[in-house]
C-alpha cells in the first residue's frame, strides 16, 4: 500500500549508513465457505530487524521466530475480513537501535 524510508544516520564522511523502511500492508481475507474457518497467515522478513504495528481485525498476532510474523483468525462463513500492518525495518547502523 505504502513505502517509505524515514530516520537516516550519517557517517562522518555525509554517506547514509542506516535508515528504516516503512511499509504498510493490508491483508484481505474471505471465507466462501459454508463452515467456519482458522486461517493463519505468516510474513517472512528478510532480516530479524523490525518492528510491526497492527490496526484493523488482526486475530491473535504473534513473532514466530526472528523473521516471522504469524496471524491467526477464525472466519465465520460466508464473511469477510481485513486488517493492516505497518512493518518497520531497521538498516544498516539502525539495527543497533533494535537492539
Amino acid at each position: 500500500m505504502e513505502k517509505k524510508t524515514d530516520n537516516y544516520r550519517f557517517d562522518r564522511d555525509g554517506n547514509i549508513c542506516g535508515w528504516d523502511e516503512i511499509t504498510t500492508w493490508k491483508v484481505k481475507l474471505t471465507n466462501t465457505r459454508e463452515l467456519p474457518v482458522k486461517v493463519e497467515v505468516y510474513r517472512n522478513f528478510p532480516t530479524p530487524y523490525w518492528t510491526i504495528v497492527n490496526t484493523g481485525q488482526f486475530g491473535k498476532y504473534e513473532k514466530e521466530d526472528l523473521d516471522t510474523a504469524k496471524y491467526t483468525l477464525d472466519l465465520a462463513p460466508r464473511t469477510k475480513q481485513e486488517f493492516q500492518y505497518v512493518l518497520t525495518i531497521f538498516q544498516g547502523t539502525r539495527q543497533e537501535a533494535y537492539r
